[in-house]
């Protein structure tokens, strides 16, 4: 049995990211195709890929282009499979991109089994809606509905949805089951995990303070925006500075538009210009680098509806790290943090909370050492090798 994973748009490239830990597991055991306008990373040689060139991505260029970048992937994609030798029943497999309307589409043109695998719900890309709002961009916003729209009455119609969810019950796994018909008998949930060669040695979790100078420094990981709790982040620190002047924090991810200007201004009105690090984008092994030499891990983001549902992998590579973990007591966080076994759970917006537990690891390093030490152990039982074996066994009661 082939499968043929269809991705048009650019990918992440480490192979700690879903996508890659899925695809690499899934390669392994089938014959395997991936069919991109994009790249994949090298370091996986067990798929085949067919490179499209002139395709594009989804991302580039105006709607018209993008519109024309679509049709033309779709043409080719269905050339491409009818050159691979594709026979009824082998298997499509599509993320949760515009890619899942071509797997509707050749399931019932060319007879294949339809996999979708939803790392994140199609209702996430509402904040680009958000932004094209601003700027008018009416075409933009067309196609998002659009999308939006087909994506939920083309996903019911797969015959296998695996989706980010700790059960069937559960997170995007419900909002499935509920808004989009999906049959229980069709969902696998399989929570985000870990990539094992990113989880440190029990015994090597808990440096020595005097490594880092001797000061507190705070790690987030993540998109930097009003949205994201990022000034929340910095009324928290200011606050832990009362107790601990020496606190830091380190802010690594894409900075949304227009608001590097906002959080700069409230950097210097807290008094904190000197004391937060606005890194950016860096590549994966530099913000391993930046966690490594950080204390704590945070997830600070509030609460935004089906958001609230994703099983954030950063959380993960914290725990990994041996970093404790401070996090909105969010429902897809919370089977990853154990509250005050090694991290907390605490409700977004209160200041207090977050920073006084902060400092009770400061102030109580055997604590701490407790915590780092739980953050491994709950890493290693969240690692993608087992995690994707559920994947498997899935697609092969698929494949009969």
């Amino acid at each position: 049995m082939k499968v043929i994973f269809l991705v048009q748009e650019n990918m992440p490239q480490e192979t700690s990211k879903a996508i890659w830990q899925r695809l690499g597991c899934i390669s392994h055991e089938y014959d395997s195709y991936l069919i991109t306008g994009g790249t994949k990373p090298s370091n996986l040689p067990d798929t085949k890929t067919v490179k499209l060139e002139g395709v594009g991505t989804s991302n580039e260029g105006s709607i018209s282009r993008r519109i024309i970048s679509k049709i033309r992937y779709s043409f080719r994609c269905y050339y491409e499979l009818r050159d691979i030798g594709i026979e009824r029943g082998d298997i499509v497999y599509t993320f949760q991109t515009y890619d899942l309307l071509l797997g509707f589409v050749f399931k019932y043109i060319c007879g294949l089994k339809w996999v979708v695998d939803i790392l994140d719900l199609p209702e996430f890309q509402l904040e680009d809606i958000r932004a094209a709002i601003k700027k008018a961009r009416i075409g933009k916003i067309a196609m998002i509905v659009l999308f939006l729209v087909l994506a939920r009455l083309g996903i019911k119609h797969s015959n296998l949805v695996i989706t980010a969810a700790r059960n069937e019950g559960e997170g995007f796994a419900r909002v499935l089951l509920e808004k989009y018909q999906v049959r229980m008998a069709s969902i696998v949930a399989i929570p985000n995990g870990v990539d094992p060669a990113l989880i440190v040695d029990v015994s090597t979790a808990v440096p020595e303070r005097s490594k880092y100078g001797g000061r507190l420094r705070l790690i987030y990981i993540g998109g930097v925006g009003e949205r994201r709790g990022t000034l929340f982040l910095l009324n928290v620190l200011c606050r832990i500075q009362q107790e601990i002047p020496s606190a830091d924090l380190v802010l690594v991810g894409e900075v949304e538009r227009g608001f590097a200007e906002k959080v700069r201004a409230s950097m210097v009105l807290l008094g904190l210009a000197k004391d937060v690090f606005l890194r950016g984008e860096m590549n994966h092994n530099d913000v391993i680098a930046e966690l490594d030499a950080s204390d704590v891990g945070l997830y600070p983001f509030p609460s935004q509806g089906v958001h609230d549902y994703a099983i954030p992998v950063k959380v993960g590579e914290y725990l990994a790290r041996g970093k404790p973990v401070v996090a909105t007591a969010l429902e897809g966080v919370r089977g990853s943090v154990d509250h005050g076994v090694n991290g907390f759970l605490l409700p977004y917006g209160d200041v207090a909370a977050w920073s006084e537990c902060i400092c009770s690891l400061w102030r109580d390093q055997e604590r701490y050492r407790e915590m780092a030490i739980n953050a491994v152990k709950k890493a290693q039982k969240m690692e993608w090798s087992a995690l994707n074996e559920r994947v498997l066994a899935a697609m092969s009661r698929l494949s009969e």
